[in-house]
């Protein structure tokens, strides 16, 4: 709900613009989210990537899996928005540059407004995906961390449990006074 509040704020504001701010806003934002998109589609290939199932219990790898699922769908969801805002930037930009007319401009801005805070709003979700990737790495560590400890202490157990301990001397001494 709050984003579809945060995009009609936005829409709004755009459609408020006047059209040389709205040209170049439209030029400068297509860069920024084309970049933003840019950097989406990587993380959508490190979420794919940290399902590993080494260490972990059927019910560890099915919470994995039930996790990335989550995070993949909000971060497919961002990158589709920013397609669709690049290109209704574009469309305005193309627009403005051709002399359409006021209207279609300022519909075509409030739209491009809409679909922009939509994004907008997406991107906090974006930064928290970031933090679960972080937590999922965390605690795939953690498991391997645990495995290499359990299996230095085996080796160690084992290694003293065939070490032979020195035979008693068969020849008795005695000890020295120590003055």
């Amino acid at each position: 709900m709050r984003s579809f509040f945060a995009a009609a704020v936005v829409a709004a504001v755009a459609g408020l613009l006047p059209t040389s701010a709205i040209d170049a806003a439209a030029r400068t934002l297509t860069l920024a989210i084309a970049l933003m998109a840019a950097g989406v589609f990587p993380c959508m290939t490190l979420a794919v990537n940290a399902m590993k199932g080494e260490e972990k219990s059927p019910a560890m790898v099915q919470d994995l899996y039930e996790q990335l699922r989550k995070l993949l769908k909000v971060l497919v969801a961002a990158f589709v928005l920013a397609v669709l805002a690049v290109l209704s930037l574009v469309f305005i930009a193309a627009a403005i540059a051709t002399d359409v007319g006021h209207w279609p401009v300022k519909g075509a801005a409030v739209l491009a407004g809409f679909t922009l805070g939509l994004f907008m709003a997406r991107v906090l979700g974006i930064g928290k995906a970031f933090f679960v990737l972080l937590e999922i790495n965390k605690k795939h560590a953690l498991l391997v961390a645990r495995k290499q400890i359990r299996v230095s202490r085996e080796s160690v157990l084992q290694a003293s449990r065939r070490e032979e301990l020195p035979k008693d001397d068969p020849v008795p001494r005695k000890l020295r006074k120590v003055v």
